[in-house]
């Protein structure tokens, strides 16, 4: 909470009960369309992201295991998901969170962790084993 006298040149209020979830892309955050649209438009998805540019923390990791625990990923989505840190990760995989990911995704499942600024990534593929890629 603030400081008791702190001070604000402006004070908005957002009633998030009016709110809808939104997804970003294609190939950019800040185009973005309404999962309601989205659903009326009947368009397909062929690449999921769960990665630091669109929020990867450790609360993002859980309740995205949350909603895919016990569901699968359709088989021609590629999932894309990286930890925010290697932090985040090391505390996902603790939780279990990181496995429900993994369990609940389709053949392809990239992920991605940072070592010193380069980002190193693998495919797991249920049909073709490991392919690391750099």
């Amino acid at each position: 909470s603030a400081d008791e006298d702190a001070y604000y040149s402006k004070e908005i209020v957002f009633d998030l009960s009016r709110t809808q979830p939104y997804i970003s892309g294609p190939n950019s955050v800040k185009v973005m369309i309404s999962i309601a649209e989205m659903n009326k438009q009947n368009v397909k998805i062929n690449k999921a992201y769960l990665v630091s540019c669109v929020n990867s923390r450790l609360t993002d990791l859980a309740e995205a295991a949350h909603i895919v625990k016990n569901k699968k990923i359709a088989d021609h989505v590629k999932f894309y998901v990286a930890a925010a840190s290697s932090e985040v990760q090391a505390g996902s995989e603790a939780r279990g969170d990181w496995q429900i990911l993994i369990d609940s995704s389709s053949p392809w499942l990239w992920t991605m962790y940072r070592i010193r600024h380069r980002i190193i990534g693998r495919w797991r593929s249920r049909n073709f084993g490991n392919q690391s890629k750099f």
